[in-house]
């Protein structure tokens, strides 16, 4: 992304259009300052992250709690097939490399070994090597990440979330219908990591269950995209983007480089505003409340026999606002800010 995120930007008039200047009104003489860029590219790059979010029982009552995402900026989500296909290619390219590095490897012993040259270069940690190899956009092809990774990172993390309550070999995981997740590959990693489909929220049983000579392409998985049964998707998220805004302008006020300002010029910025406001949005009440939601869609489906039911669909987050939570970075920011306006607009001692 090139200069500021947004199309609206407040201008103060200052003398000699300084913005550190104090205010001086238009018909005093002020002048308003430079707009900054506000240009887009035609592909703007992305920060990507994966979240999820979970309840348990504390002290008697029920409480939120928030995975550490995972970060896959700069790489597409891929599944299995489309992963192995990529490694496949990063392994050839090196073995037919006649310079640098991996040419002082025999080609010859390379191909007996799954990792090939990566695995002579590397033998303890080639498949990390490799792992980063397809992360790179090189070569003409497109950055990857394998979604056999966020499976490994999600199962983790679930474990370590439920480790000190009575499911923490038995709480399953409810994913949308992402074609990746639900891919023959995925589901096998899964399984070998302790998650058959029973340990997962999706159709069992005679629920869309095929034959040999009707198959139903939704047997063992979900059927598309049900917002209402999703929790991040119908409220969560929608908090998270409008808290991520409110960060972002509660600390406009200070310098560029300033480590404690939220910025979203690039996706390394992007990254990192992300990954703090996440520690304090969405709140543990507003985790609760969305998860709780999800007997009463469940119920509403069944009832309108498995079709979507819209009014349960809030993927807009559109509901009463509560006290916003700011991230300690903020504190001094806010304080600034506070100052600088009662620099503008003196309060009237008068009354």
């Amino acid at each position: 992304m090139l200069g500021c995120s947004s199309k609206h930007e407040y201008l103060q008039p200052a003398t000699d259009g300084d913005p550190d200047s104090p205010y001086l009104h238009p018909d005093e003489g002020g002048i308003y300052p430079k707009r900054q860029p506000t240009v887009v590219p035609k592909f703007a790059q992305e920060a990507r992250k994966a979240f999820s979010v979970m309840m348990k029982e504390v002290d008697g009552e029920m409480r939120g709690f928030k995975s550490v995402p995972f970060d896959y900026t700069g790489t597409l989500l891929v599944g299995p097939k489309k992963y192995a296909k990529r490694q496949r290619q990063e392994l050839a390219d090196v073995l037919a490399l006649k310079s640098g590095d991996f040419s002082k490897y025999d080609a010859k012993e390379a191909v007996k070994l799954p990792g090939g040259r990566f695995q002579m270069r590397w033998p303890n940690a080639w498949k990390e090597e490799l792992r980063k190899a397809c992360a790179k956009g090189h070569r003409g092809r497109q950055a990857m990440t394998s979604v056999l990774d966020w499976a490994d990172h999600l199962v983790a993390e679930g474990d370590r979330l439920f480790a000190d309550t009575p499911f923490a070999s038995t709480w399953v995981i409810y994913h949308d219908a992402l074609t990746q997740w639900w891919e023959k590959g995925t589901q096998d990693h899964l399984l070998s990591l302790g998650f058959p489909p029973s340990r997962q929220m999706c159709c069992q049983g005679e629920t869309n269950k095929g034959t040999k000579a009707e198959p139903n392409r939704y047997e063992g998985k979900l059927v598309g995209d049900s917002p209402e049964l999703d929790p991040c998707d119908s409220n969560l998220f929608s908090d998270f983007e409008v808290s991520m805004a409110q960060h972002v302008a509660a600390t406009c006020e200070l310098a560029a480089d300033d480590p404690k300002r939220f910025k979203v010029g690039t996706p390394e910025e992007l990254s990192r505003t992300m990954e703090r406001v996440w520690q304090v949005c969405p709140s543990s009440e507003r985790i609760v409340q969305d998860i709780m939601r999800f007997p009463k869609a469940l119920k509403r489906i069944i009832e309108a026999k498995g079709a979507k039911v819209p009014e349960l669909d809030n993927r807009r987050g559109r509901r009463k606002s509560r006290p916003v939570t700011l991230h300690s970075d903020c504190d001094g920011a806010i304080a600034q800010r506070e100052a600088k306006f009662a620099r503008i607009d003196p309060p009237d001692d008068s009354s």
